[in-house]
Formats: structure tokens, C-alpha cells, sequence
């Protein structure tokens, strides 16, 4: 091979592109499915926090409640 020429051995054919391709497609979808999960878990975890935060102020008025009925 002459200097300056592309190395074919080293460039994928067609059908490598190809796969390679869908093999970046697969990873692509991998990877939003991760995230996807990240941003439900998170959702979960704030929805837990609020829920709590919910149940801690229902609590507390109800027992300001119960002190003004003394």
C-alpha cells in the first residue's frame, strides 16, 4: 500500500456499519431506559418525601386540635 492511501483493512464495510449501527441504537435505547428508571425513581422518592411531609402535618394539626379541645 502507498502512502496516503486509506487503510481498507482498518475502515468497516457495510455491513460492520450496519451493525454497528444497530448496536449504537441498542445502547442509545439501553441508556434512555436507565435514565427513564432514574427519573421514576426520583419521582417515587420526592412522592414518598411529600407524602410524608403530608402525613407529619396532618399529625401535628391534629394534635393542635386535640390540645385546644383540653
Amino acid at each position: 500500500m502507498r502512502p496516503g492511501t486509506p487503510n481498507k483493512a482498518r475502515q468497516p464495510s457495510a455491513a460492520q456499519q450496519t451493525q454497528l449501527g444497530a448496536r449504537e441504537r441498542q445502547v442509545t435505547a439501553a441508556l434512555q431506559r436507565c435514565q427513564d428508571a432514574a427519573e421514576a425513581e426520583r419521582r417515587g422518592a420526592v412522592a414518598l418525601q411529600n407524602a410524608r411531609v403530608r402525613v407529619a402535618v396532618d399529625e401535628a394539626e391534629k394534635r393542635k386540635t386535640s390540645e385546644r379541645q383540653i
